[in-house]
């Protein structure tokens, strides 16, 4: 696994205090987008063996609201995963560990959970809770539930993460329920892929090695990808193969290889989907992207970060296994990332696969769901729909 990149502090001003010269010419606040509401309480335990992350989306399910968080926990577990902080490294504790925080928003189908635990003598760390959590003696937990409001999550440009949405639920103004605040300008932008003429976010618009994504795009007359992000082929050999193809290719000759551009930009993704051929990656221009696998032998998610900074784990070429289900997405703070994809043989669109998010959730549930979700789509598509993806 790839260290992670280096976050991107470029143009971050120093912080400023309330009356502060270089604060008093400061735009005015935008209060975000916002709900108030009442809330009730659950209180449960769980037992030594039994899983956080499993019965928090099973206590909402049966309880029947759309929006829950934690109010306070105490306890201890063992077997937990946890990504730290801005990285792709993640954690995996098998040890006891006491809890000393447990923070989060979640509803019946995801979670956005972060954990602190402490080992045996005192050291303690901390993360995003990607899966287990298995109760050691004891977890016991106040759960809130919000009245009249749904938690959903949308795509921000300017994280490039699905982000918390909260939404009054139909009907709920009797309950107390409340809205305020947003902005235009902070409206999230969603992933463009399948139009070129779609409008790229603001966090996608800064100039990389002396040219924007906007640029780029341009200046190659990449298209809109079916999975996510803009390409054009640049590459067919002249050599055909037939004989030489394995029985999976249906008989159909190709030629000997292949090659695009495809670009990610700020808030995009690469959807999950698989091929019959290795396909090798080149970093070209921009900025980190990160390419993630599902490895079918140990279930386990795979990351390798594209990019320049290669002291820190960064690599200019990968090559993707054929039979993996994979996607990619650019970094957090990238506003684009320009790669060449080779093929051998060629890439015919029948080929290709969208992955069920269903069946990713089904067949690697160590993998965090809110990334599988957030490259899948809710329902897949057939091989058909990836006709216009002609790599």
């Amino acid at each position: 696994m790839s260290a992670a990149a280096k976050p991107n502090t470029a143009g971050v001003p120093h912080s400023t205090k309330p009356g502060d010269a270089s604060s008093a010419a400061a735009a005015p606040v935008v209060v975000p987008k916002w709900v108030r509401a009442p809330l009730q309480t659950i209180s449960l335990r769980l037992a030594p063996g039994e899983v956080l992350q499993p019965v928090l989306y099973e206590l909402a399910k049966q309880a029947g609201g759309r929006a829950y968080c934690i109010v306070t926990c105490v306890g201890s577990v063992r077997d937990i995963s946890i990504r730290t902080a801005n990285s792709i490294t993640v954690l995996q504790l098998t040890e006891p560990h006491e809890i000393t925080s447990l923070v989060g928003t979640f509803n019946a189908k995801s979670g956005h959970l972060h954990v602190t635990v402490s080992d045996r003598f005192g050291r303690c760390v901390g993360g995003h809770l990607m899966s287990g959590g298995t109760a050691f003696t004891t977890i016991e937990l106040v759960i809130g539930e919000i009245a009249g409001v749904a938690f959903d999550r949308c795509p921000c440009a300017l994280s490039g993460y699905d982000e918390l949405a909260p939404t009054k639920v139909d009907g709920a103004s009797g309950a107390g329920v409340t809205t305020g605040g947003g902005s235009a300008a902070a409206k999230d932008t969603k992933s463009s892929g399948g139009d070129s003429t779609a409008p790229l976010s603001a966090a996608a618009s800064g100039a990389v090695d002396g040219m924007t994504a906007a640029q780029v795009i341009a200046h190659y007359k990449l298209d809109g990808h079916e999975e996510g992000g803009f390409y054009k082929r640049i590459y067919s050999s002249e050599f055909s193969l037939s004989k030489e193809l394995p029985s999976s290719y249906g008989g159909v000759s190709r030629l000997a290889a292949s090659a695009i551009f495809y670009m990610l930009t700020a808030g995009q993704v690469s959807k999950f989907h698989i091929l019959k051929a290795d396909e090798g990656w080149q970093f070209l221009l921009g900025e980190p992207i990160t390419i993630v696998e599902l490895d079918p032998t140990t279930k386990q998610l795979v990351s390798t970060v594209m990019g320049r900074d290669l002291l820190h784990g960064q690599k200019l070429f990968y090559a993707v296994k054929a039979g993996r289900w994979f996607g990619a997405y650019a970094n957090s703070g990238t506003r684009y990332g320009l790669v060449s994809c080779t093929l051998t043989p060629e890439w015919h669109f029948e080929d290709f696969a969208f992955a069920k998010r269903s069946e990713l959730i089904r067949d690697y549930p160590s993998v965090d769901r809110a990334l599988i979700e957030r490259l899948t789509d809710a329902e897949a598509h057939s091989a058909d729909s990836a006709a216009a993806a002609k790599k």
